[in-house]
């Protein structure tokens, strides 16, 4: 799919970071032993009984995902573990590539539900006003889990910098016709004030 992929003329950087996502999430032969190893990881924390080896697994397991590269991170985002999709949502935001904002904005619109999910909890973790507009689009997903997510991080943002559209939005959906949408949406404003 990739083979004239060092080719700088006609590619479209857009299309290259929505096609990674389509195909097998863990395509890359090179990295393999880097998500052998986080898998390996997950096992031993999910088999464990030890609240330090936990502690000790999780810590490992963060650093073993900060040390990958930026490719390699965008490849986790899309596994089926939300945990390793969360420490690599981090980890990507972590990394701040550039054009981090348009990237997310990609991966918002791609099939793969784990990827979306992955972006808008990399949108959480910006936690920026820039990000604002993002998340709103997002709360818009017929995913339940990712439009409550993407209401977290618009409260985060009406709650940090007493952003008043970010308020504004989230009163929009006191009345939306899912009532754990609307719980947890009154819930949140009545924390913000």
């Amino acid at each position: 799919m990739f083979k004239n992929r060092n080719k700088t003329e006609n590619i479209d950087k857009a299309d290259c970071l929505n096609k990674q996502f389509v195909t097998n999430p863990i395509n890359s032969k090179s990295s393999l032993s880097g998500f052998d190893n986080i898998n390996q990881k997950i096992e031993a924390l999910i088999t464990s009984c030890d609240p330090d080896m936990k502690s000790r697994g999780i810590s490992e397991l963060v650093d073993n995902i900060n040390s990958l590269s930026e490719q390699e991170i965008l490849l986790l985002m899309s596994s089926n573990n939300e945990v390793i999709r969360s420490i690599a949502a981090k980890a990507y935001v972590d990394k701040a590539p550039v054009n981090i904002l348009y990237n997310l904005k990609t991966m918002l619109k791609d099939e793969n539900k784990n990827v979306r999910e992955s972006a808008v909890i990399s949108l959480c973790y910006l936690n920026s006003v820039n990000a604002l507009e993002l998340l709103r689009k997002a709360t818009k997903d017929a995913c339940f889990s990712i439009k409550i997510k993407a209401l977290a991080g618009i409260a985060d943002i009406a709650a940090i910098y007493s952003n008043q559209q970010a308020k504004e939005i989230l009163k929009q959906f006191s009345t939306d016709e899912n009532p754990e949408v609307r719980e947890f949406v009154n819930d949140e404003l009545s924390i913000i004030g």
